[in-house]
Parts: C-alpha cells; sequence; structure tokens
C-alpha cells in the first residue's frame, strides 16, 4: 500500500478530543500528531496532518499498526522523521509469540475485529472461538465474516447455523459479487478502527479491496489441495474506508495462541459459565459430578457438546498459559535480583 502524500483530516484516522488530550501530555519537542499505518524494516509509515516515514529505534518501544504517535518531522541532516513518543493505548490486540513465552503485540486501537473465515472449506469452530477470545480480551467487539459465498461447500452451508457463537454478529459474505459488503462496512461503523482476522486464503484483501472501491491489497488464489493461501499480505496495513472508518489488513494466521485469556473466554463462553455457576457444587469439574447444569444443558440438547469441549480445551490451555507467565516473571524477577546483587557486590568490592 502506497502513503497518501497529501495532508488528511486527523479525524479522518480517528482522532478525537480524548487522543488529542494524550498528545498535549505527551512530549512536545516539535511533535505532530500521526497513525501508525505500517511497521517495516526499523522503521514505520505514519499519517496525520502529513505523511511520515519515522526511524524505529532497537533500545525504544516500537509502536504497532494502529498506533498513535507523536512525531518530529525531519530536520537538517535527518534523513526520516523522529518517534518522540507512543501514545497509551486504548485497546490492545495481542497473542501468544512464535516461542510460546510471551505476549505478542499485534495492532493497537481497534473496535471491531473482522474475524474472517472461508466457506469454501469447513468452518473451524475451534479458531473462530479463538479469535472472538482475542477479540474479547482486546475489549473490541467482534465480528464472524463467513467469506467466499460464491464458491462456498453446500455441505459447509448446510452447517452453518448448527453451531454458531451466541450473542456475536455473523455475515456470510462474497467480496467478488458484492454481496454482504455493505453488512460488514455498517457493522465497522463511521469513525471506528476494524481488523480483518483470518487464515491465509479466507480473502481478506479480497474483502479489503472490496470495502476501499480499489484494488489496493494483492490478492492472490489457494491451493486446490488444501485450500491454503499464499500469504499475499505480507504485513499490517492501516487504510481509510470511503465513507469512514478505518481497515487494517493482517497477513493470514496458521494458529492463534492466547495469553492472559481467561476473561477473554469467561465473556465468549458465557453461557456455558453462567450454567457453571448453577451447578450443585462450587468445584464441579462438570465430568460425572451429580447436579452438574452443564451436563444437565447437555443432555436434553440445550447446549452444544462440541462448544463445551471447545470451552474446556481454551480453559486448560488457559490455566497452563497462566502457570508459564508466573513462572517466566518469576525467573525474570529472579535474574534481575541477581544483577542487582552483582552490580552492588561490584561497587562494594572498588570501596
Amino acid at each position: 500500500m502506497s502513503i497518501p502524500s497529501l495532508p488528511h483530516e486527523l479525524a479522518a484516522y480517528g482522532w478525537d478530543d480524548e487522543w488529542a488530550a494524550s498528545f498535549a501530555a505527551a512530549p512536545s519537542d516539535g511533535a505532530r500528531p500521526a497513525r501508525v499505518a505500517r511497521v517495516d524494516r526499523g522503521a514505520c509509515n505514519a499519517v496525520g496532518e502529513a505523511a511520515y516515514r519515522v526511524q524505529l529505534h532497537p533500545r525504544t518501544e516500537w509502536p504497532v499498526t494502529g498506533d498513535w504517535i507523536a512525531v518530529r518531522p525531519a530536520g537538517e541532516g535527518e534523513r526520516l522523521d523522529q518517534l518522540v513518543a507512543v501514545l497509551p493505548r486504548r485497546k490492545a490486540l495481542r497473542r501468544l509469540d512464535a516461542d510460546e513465552r510471551r505476549s505478542q503485540l499485534v495492532v493497537a486501537n481497534v473496535d471491531v475485529v473482522l474475524a474472517v473465515l472461508p466457506l469454501d472449506r469447513p468452518v473451524k469452530p475451534g479458531l473462530r472461538d479463538r479469535l472472538l477470545v482475542l477479540s474479547a480480551e482486546a475489549g473490541a467487539e467482534p465480528v464472524v465474516v463467513l467469506s467466499k459465498a460464491d464458491v462456498a461447500d453446500p455441505d459447509v452451508l448446510g452447517d452453518l447455523d448448527a453451531d454458531e457463537a451466541p450473542g456475536v454478529t455473523q455475515l456470510v459474505v462474497s467480496a467478488l459479487r458484492g454481496e454482504g459488503v455493505e453488512d460488514v462496512r455498517a457493522a465497522i461503523g463511521p469513525r471506528r478502527t476494524a481488523v480483518l482476522l483470518g487464515p491465509s486464503g479466507a480473502g481478506k484483501s479480497t474483502l479489503a479491496n472490496a470495502l476501499l472501491g480499489e484494488d489496493l491489497q494483492r490478492t492472490g488464489d489457494v491451493r486446490e489441495g488444501d485450500h491454503k493461501g499464499r500469504h499475499t499480505t505480507t504485513s499490517r496495513e492501516l487504510m481509510i474506508l470511503p465513507g469512514g472508518g478505518v481497515l487494517i489488513d493482517t497477513p493470514g494466521v496458521r494458529a492463534v495462541g492466547l495469553w492472559d485469556a481467561e476473561e477473554g473466554i469467561e465473556e465468549v463462553f458465557s453461557d456455558i459459565a453462567e450454567l457453571a455457576g448453577q451447578c450443585r457444587f462450587n468445584d464441579c469439574a462438570h465430568e460425572t459430578e451429580p447436579g452438574c447444569a452443564i451436563r444437565e444443558a447437555v443432555a436434553s440438547g440445550a447446549l452444544d457438546p462440541g462448544r463445551v469441549a471447545r470451552w474446556r480445551e481454551l480453559s486448560t490451555e488457559g490455566e497452563a498459559r497462566e502457570r508459564l507467565r508466573v513462572e517466566h516473571e518469576r525467573r525474570a524477577q529472579g535474574r534481575a535480583f541477581e544483577r542487582q546483587l552483582r552490580a552492588e557486590l561490584k561497587r562494594k568490592g572498588r570501596r
């Protein structure tokens, strides 16, 4: 995506009085407000009253796509604009990083998560649930977008109503035909920021182009054998939608690892959490105990057993991640204490 070279109103990128107050409290240094549109190769593209190419330094906090930043325009002898500050984030979308030891910031300040799942293959409820939990943890509104309706497998279409996420908006879309695109636009709304999340080949970039009204994002075919895409989007990019709103496209995800997601799991599975509170025993494991409200709901057909199984899986994973996080923090504190002790002993030895 090419960054616009002409000035734009800050409001088009989501600027409001709250961001203005946050910027006023940040270091000035002749800075201007801008929003990060893309981060790559030690610099980021940012947009605001002008277009900026901002230098990022290894020892400072790097912004992510969607961040608001304070930028000092390049002075004499400087090739790039300079980052002064990253404004405090209102919301942050995080997931487990590749080494499964800490969280990774994906995008910032998003209001809507568009979980794009293609209908040219069986919809994976587990992936959908993880995207919804990710959204809940970020405090964003989730919208499930079932894409590629024009090439949908009839069996997949027939199963759509069997396993929906309660209370979550679900839209069936064919971006190539323009079907359902306006419903997605309405779900985003004006002055809000939406992010597209989903597997490779789900049609995220095709949907982005349909929403933008022009082909700004590269698209590609999927492989015949496994329907997997070819990662046409390689970075997170921010774009303004005609009629208002901001859209962030992201690379395809193969897996969604959750980090510190207890509250998100409880929100996405609020129906099961409510039933769990009605069990006869407070420590009910929902397996063989008498008076288990969850087992009774499954037996009566009021609750899908597959949904319960996914809730169990995510809850167990969440508990394991929490133990890992606590252990990681404990070890980090221990290493910090050892460094401090060595420094103190070295200082005393010099006296």
